[in-house]
């Protein structure tokens, strides 16, 4: 038997590419390493296999990972009495038997469920696309049971240049942080800026109440500890623990703030708005139940139980709670009022769109890191005779890219502005260029 060259480490999948694709190796790794290995497994089957729909992933898995057992040693587990958990005292369980080929801790998976949790994190990372059906074979259930009896079924595509891009995800927060706190001129504003991203990038997607609500309480809970460090040489602590915490107005400045990063990395273009996992159905939605939809029944639960609670109370709280959980997926934790009034404000009704979903935009933060790394090399090799010329092409860039990505400029698809996407003025880069040269060009 050969020796492992990663001292026992594995590192692939059942379903990995072969021969070797150093390029497809390499997105399956970076998935493993952020997601785990049920990940893989589902994503190197999607990679093999080409768009598939979640049976036939399922199918394919279990070719791969199932062994064949006996069935007189089937007969004698069933046969086993069931235990009881000493921990819980009401839960039993029955004794079963592993019909996978390996351990779960390598990628290998029989379940229907751990498949289908798999692709709901590829969903929600932009790591896979999910796709309608586009004829009758991807609608499951009886024919006799009429259209609302079957199961609609979507045909996965995986993306393996996006998983690629998982180990730049530090790189995107350092920019961010560069970037917004250069041009709001106050260092906090890249943080928060950074916060932001960061956090997006931990989940994926996120609501804009959820990321609101997120940096904030990251924020406050960074200031709050570093005030008890602080206090801690002081020797009253219990005096100073309410001292230590923020206040009101400290968090209604912090929100403030959050929103107006919030609104900054969106009109520079670093986020995109995206469609929410749970509207894949589209037209398709009456057609057919959900892939992913409840199938205990908790949302008719949570629907009735949130009936319930708006009978109680005034009309006027009944009337702010109804709002925040319309707005709000029963999944999910209420949103915070105080963040939901801010973004409901006159200056931020129309920006902020309720329901909205914002992931990262990785094709600007290429374009803006080009545009550094370009505008570096031209100064290297020609700002001893050209002053400022790395500036001005980095400027240059920048204006395209937000253009191409920018809150105001991504709608425009139009031929015109394809062709003149590149053509600008001298005033159109002074925004962009640092502010040294641009003191220097105006004192002309």
């Amino acid at each position: 038997m050969a020796l492992n060259p990663f001292g026992g480490f594995i590192h692939r999948s059942p379903l990995s590419s072969a021969p070797h694709d150093p390029p497809l190796d390499l997105a399956s790794d970076c998935i493993r390493d952020f997601f785990g290995p049920t990940v893989q497994t589902v994503s190197d089957c999607l990679q093999s296999r080409g768009p598939s729909t979640l049976p036939q992933l399922v199918s394919k898995i279990r070719s791969q990972c199932r062994r064949v057992l006996n069935e007189e040693r089937e007969r004698l587990v069933d046969r086993l009495p069931a235990t009881v958990n000493h921990w819980d005292a009401g839960c039993v369980s029955r004794p079963r038997l592993n019909r996978a080929t390996g351990p779960e801790h390598a990628g290998y998976i029989t379940d229907a469920a751990p498949v289908r949790a798999a692709l709901l994190v590829l969903l929600q990372h932009s790591l896979v696309t999910a796709d309608l059906p586009g004829s009758a074979s991807n609608m499951s259930g009886s024919s006799s049971g009429g259209s609302k009896d079957r199961m609609i079924h979507y045909t996965y595509t995986f993306l393996p240049e996006r998983a690629r891009l998982l180990p730049r995800y530090p790189r995107y927060v350092e920019h961010a942080r560069k970037a917004l706190g250069t041009t709001a001129g106050k260092k906090v504003m890249g943080d928060y800026a950074a916060s932001i991203v960061e956090e997006v990038l931990i989940h994926g997607r996120m609501r804009t109440e959820e990321m609101v609500k997120c940096v904030v309480n990251i924020t406050r809970h960074r200031v709050e500890s570093a005030r008890e460090d602080d206090s801690d040489g002081d020797g009253d602590g219990d005096e100073n623990e309410s001292d230590n915490r923020m206040g009101e107005a400290e968090l209604a400045e912090l929100r403030e703030s959050v929103v107006e990063a919030l609104k900054s990395l969106i009109e520079a273009g670093y986020l995109e708005m995206i469609s929410p996992i749970d509207e894949l159905d589209g037209e398709g939605a009456d057609e057919g139940e959900r892939e992913f939809g409840n199938e205990d029944g908790t949302a008719a639960a949570a629907a009735q139980s949130s009936k319930k609670r708006k009978r109680s109370g005034s009309i006027a709280a009944n009337r702010k709670r109804a709002e925040i959980e319309a707005e709000t997926p029963p999944s999910a934790e209420p949103d915070d009022p105080n963040v939901v009034a801010l973004l409901r404000t006159k200056q931020n009704r129309a920006f902020f769109a309720a329901g909205a979903v914002w992931r990262v935009s990785t094709h600007m933060f290429h374009d803006s890191l080009r545009s550094f790394y370009l505008g570096r090399l031209i100064a290297e090799r020609y700002g001893d005779r050209i002053p400022s010329c790395g500036s001005v092409v980095s400027a240059a860039l920048k204006l395209v890219a937000r253009r191409d990505h920018g809150f105001d400029g991504a709608a425009r698809a139009d031929e015109r502005f394809l062709d003149e996407r590149a053509a600008f003025c001298p005033d159109d880069l002074m925004e962009y260029l640092p502010p040294p040269v641009r003191a220097s060009l105006d004192a002309k």
